[in-house]
């Protein structure tokens, strides 16, 4: 992930990037989450067809399905499963954001991106980095100032993807207010 005021020509260093070190789960709540938020894989033909013509019915399914998603990710129990959920549909919402704008059903839709953005500030963001399985593999966190770099990776995205929610519909208004306050962080990470 590019740094603040970084060019995306320069090397891919420390200096330039963000890391983000997932949990190997991650993988797979992408590929389903995307696969199912995006083309509907996993519905029936029917609901894959509405998808797929991109119009005011599509932006309803897609709505029903953040909603479903988000209502799955904070089922989860474990918080690594819990992280990696989240972000999978983080990013499946953000790469393309018409459905926020095109339904019938703006107040849920703002009203699931707060709770989206809630689960972010005041469940995930709390934990340590050790049990959102963000840390650095062994050896390597001395190479980001002790941490990995981790965390920074991951607030980095969310702070892209909080102006793709706000710019995404002039009739759902979205603040998507992820950033824990101060006091309520942990640390960041275990000792």
């Amino acid at each position: 992930i590019p740094k603040k005021n970084s060019e995306a020509e320069k090397p891919v260093t420390a200096q330039h990037m963000h890391v983000l070190w997932l949990p190997a789960v991650f993988n797979e709540h992408s590929t389903r989450v995307s696969g199912h938020f995006n083309w509907g894989e996993g519905e029936a033909r029917q609901i894959q067809k509405r998808l797929e013509k991109g119009n005011t019915d599509t932006g309803n399914l897609k709505a029903e399905i953040f909603e479903q998603e988000l209502r799955y990710a904070n089922s989860l129990k474990n918080v690594k499963e819990k992280l990696c959920a989240t972000l999978a549909l983080t990013k499946a919402a953000s790469d393309d954001t018409y459905w926020m704008n095109d339904n019938e059903c703006p107040e849920d839709v703002a009203k699931n991106m707060k709770n989206l953005a809630t689960l972010w500030r005041t469940v995930l963001l709390t934990q340590t980095d050790e049990e959102l399985g963000i840390d650095a593999p062994a050896g390597l966190a001395a190479t980001h100032g002790g941490s990995g770099g981790s965390r920074e990776g991951l607030y980095a995205f969310l702070a892209m993807m909080a102006p793709e929610f706000k710019n995404a519909s002039e009739y759902c208004k979205v603040t998507f207010n992820w950033k824990p306050s101060a006091s309520s962080k942990k640390q960041k990470t275990s000792t």
